[in-house]
């Protein structure tokens, strides 16, 4: 597979073996987004979750897409899917189905060494697709085409992203808040090389490819969390009700997307 791996590729796939035996690694897997009876809309993680797991339906089959180190993968498996999961670098997979195993889920998930942009599934093979912190690290146009073509028909792909914002974006490059937190590559930082938040073009050509599509945003003051871990969830839940003030929601850094085909 390294021979065929563009230069991006390549650089994530060494990335994620590195990082998936890193201390910073976060290898637990917390169940409470599908077991708890707490819902918290005002998440972007426990909603994406929340619409993943009232799509199930028995017998439908998932693709992880960019499973990672599987902690996620445990999720959807533990709501009842047939998995298939894929990740660019066999560090992650090592982890992935150590974890399976750990969670007893290892006879309905199985992993796969691809790349986003080129997968070897069947047209049409799955009923749900579902990502989380994947679209920023792949080129969006030929691994869009991919979702679409091995989804079925009035199957539904769900992705949690973080999304540009030119006023957010362009104080969180300043000196200041570079020097508070840093955004360069790391492994302790878990930040790779050509990660990218989605922009604009890149959400056209993700509409254009799922013209029956939905997009929940979240995250304009909680990005604060940054500074104030504590004040998390009541930063989230202003921005809930913040979200019926006209134009608010644009300044969101984070997209929650369902897409129908």
């Amino acid at each position: 597979m390294t021979e065929t791996l563009t230069p991006r590729q390549q650089r994530e796939r060494e990335f994620y073996n590195k990082f998936s035996q890193h201390d910073k690694c976060d290898k637990r897997v917390i169940l409470d987004p599908i077991t708890s009876s707490e819902h918290r809309p005002w998440n972007p993680y426990w909603h994406f979750f929340r619409l993943v797991k009232d799509h199930f339906r028995p017998g439908m089959r998932l693709l992880d897409f960019g499973c990672g180190w599987g902690s996620n993968t445990i999720l959807f498996a533990k709501v009842g899917y047939e998995i298939e999961g894929f990740d660019i670098s066999e560090g992650n997979l090592e982890v992935a189905r150590r974890l399976a195993q750990e969670h007893e889920v290892a006879e309905r998930v199985h992993f796969g060494l691809q790349a986003a942009e080129k997968l070897s599934y069947p047209d049409e093979h799955f009923d749900v697709i579902a990502g989380i912190d994947i679209l920023h690290h792949v080129q969006i146009e030929p691994a869009m085409a991919e979702v679409r073509r091995v989804l079925k028909p009035g199957g539904v792909a769900f992705f949690r992203e973080p999304v540009e914002n030119a006023i957010f974006d362009r104080l969180r490059n300043t000196w200041l808040v570079r020097k508070l937190i840093p955004n360069k590559v790391s492994l302790d930082r878990h930040i790779t090389e050509d990660e990218r938040k989605l922009n604009r073009h890149e959400l056209r050509v993700i509409c254009r490819t799922f013209p029956r599509h939905r997009i929940d945003r979240f995250r304009v003051m909680s990005r604060l969390a940054a500074l104030f871990p504590k004040r998390e969830i009541l930063l989230e839940k202003l921005d809930r009700q913040m979200r019926w003030v006209p134009g608010y929601m644009l300044f969101c850094g984070t997209i929650v997307l369902t897409l129908q085909k």
